[in-house]
């Protein structure tokens, strides 16, 4: 029987296979596999990573979990998991109540566990690496005026970040999310990054089809209030996608889009600011990153 391609690429990209593909090259070659939600993920880590580690995954937060599920419940191929780093963003796990797992390594928690950033983008946005960005482009603003800029961001992005946490406090799975596919740019302004709560709020019936809209938004205030650090409900495509918005309103810079910020951020951060995580202090720890 001559599988399809989805069928292929579903069985090479299972929990099972990519587990037992670690394990083969532990065994034959005597490396390390770091396994990430993405290949953006891989391409930031593996440019001070060392050769002896393979990177493998790049299918989601879901594949980390469930390799990190069968780790553990697999007797066999749980006596290989020290040579194996599962790394995901932190997401909404901590905020919406829904946990975490222990063999899983966070962008990014510090030291004592502490939540800091959602995700890496929102990670590199707070490192010089927006900087950059902002020389590259001939944006000639001081830095006060970039740390403002960071402030609106967190701001704006706490506004419809509170929704999407509400959403998954409330289902307690990221299956069936009826805002995942919120379009944003409707609800903010592009110059002054102002959000429109209540034309958002009005607009939610759009994509709410299980939950009670009152309820979600009964639980969207009550997580903003609980969490008044900045950037502690950011979404980092929201805040990426705004970034980006705020550049080519504000400056002309046209071409500049979600994906250029998101490459550019990651190109643009120095080693010395990623060690200050708990995540880059671990790879350095197995020598997956070496220090100069």
């Amino acid at each position: 029987m001559v599988m399809s391609a989805s069928s292929l690429y579903r069985y090479q990209n299972n929990e099972r296979t990519v587990i037992d593909r670690a394990i083969q090259n532990y065994r034959s070659k005597r490396k390390h596999t770091v396994f990430v939600e993405g290949l953006s993920d891989k391409d930031f880590i593996k440019q001070w990573s060392e050769s002896d580690f393979i990177f493998d995954g790049f299918c989601g937060k879901p594949l980390i979990e469930a390799i990190h599920s069968l780790l553990t419940r697999d007797r066999v191929r749980g006596q290989f998991k020290e040579h194996m780093t599962l790394i995901a963003d932190i997401d909404y796990d901590i905020s919406a109540g829904l946990g975490r797992c222990s063999g899983v390594k966070y962008f990014v928690v510090d030291d004592g566990f502490n939540h800091i950033y959602n995700d890496l983008d929102v990670f590199l946005i707070n490192t010089r690496a927006l900087n950059k960005i902002l020389v590259s482009l001939r944006i000639d603003i001081d830095n006060d005026h970039i740390n403002k800029l960071r402030d609106l961001l967190s701001q704006a992005t706490k506004k419809f970040g509170k929704y999407r946490c509400a959403e998954q406090a409330l289902l307690k799975s990221y299956n069936g999310s009826i805002l995942e596919g919120l379009d944003i740019t409707p609800f903010y302004d592009p110059i002054t990054l102002e959000v429109n709560e209540e034309l958002l709020r009005k607009s939610i019936p759009n994509w709410s089809k299980s939950l009670s809209i009152d309820e979600l938004i009964e639980t969207a205030d009550k997580l903003e209030a609980e969490n008044p650090l900045a950037w502690s409900l950011t979404r980092g495509h929201d805040a990426t996608e705004i970034l980006a918005s705020h550049i080519k309103s504000a400056f002309g810079k046209k071409f500049v889009d979600r994906t250029y910020i998101e490459r550019q951020l990651k190109l643009g951060c120095e080693l010395y600011e990623f060690n200050n995580t708990g995540l880059c202090k671990h790879l350095v720890l197995i020598g997956a990153i070496i220090l100069p």
